[in-house]
């Protein structure tokens, strides 16, 4: 059964691959697609701290994401161009676990590159916003990973980031044209009045 799993998995991952062929296949060994993967990581960890919490990572534990549509546009653009870099990596004589390692690499990329090509979540759903507020504080307190007094500073950051965000409480357009607020969840969007 967990063989079956395996192998209907790696048929995706390769078919996902045979579907969309890199232009100009670049040499690089296992190793230093697993060094920038390892970067990748460390950056999507300092660009989003909350998860990074919540993963027991602590390092950025006063620290919220910034949501201006420059460091989003800029996330996306990283990305995008990672994956770039990622999909030209000729993989034709690595083993087998290597090339499952960049596959599994290529395809989280592929995720993130779709959610900011096509669901635009960060700009189309309030809840993001109001997601990351409420688990920044959770994140730090449901585990005991330092003194009460450490994690009590590094919510009271958060807290203090998160009421010094010029985006709390006004109403920003979503792509519909709908104004929403993300210091209210999103809830009840407002249709922009006719001209």
């Amino acid at each position: 059964m967990k063989s079956r799993a395996v192998t209907v998995i790696l048929f995706l991952l390769a078919t996902a691959v045979v579907a969309a062929p890199a232009k100009k296949p670049v040499a690089m060994s296992p190793s230093a697609m697993r060094a920038l993967a390892q970067e990748f990581y460390d950056w999507r960890d300092r660009e989003d701290p909350v998860n990074s919490s919540d993963q027991g990572k602590h390092e950025f534990d006063s620290r919220l994401s910034d949501h201006s549509p420059a460091a989003v546009s800029a996330r996306a653009a990283h990305v995008a161009k990672l994956l770039e870099r990622v999909r030209a990596i000729d993989s034709s004589k690595w083993n087998r676990d290597d090339i499952v390692d960049w596959l599994l690499f290529r395809s989280q990329l592929e995720r993130i590159h779709f959610d900011d090509r096509v669901l635009q979540s960060e700009s189309a759903n309030p809840q993001g916003v109001v997601g990351e507020a409420s688990n920044a504080i959770f994140s730090l307190l449901k585990k005991d990973y330092d003194t009460p007094r450490k994690r009590a500073l590094a919510a009271t950051a958060r807290l203090r980031a998160g009421a010094g965000d010029d985006r709390a409480g006004e109403a920003q357009p979503d792509r519909a044209g709908r104004f929403v607020c993300p210091a209210r969840g999103g809830v009840g969007a407002l249709h922009r009045p006719a001209l």
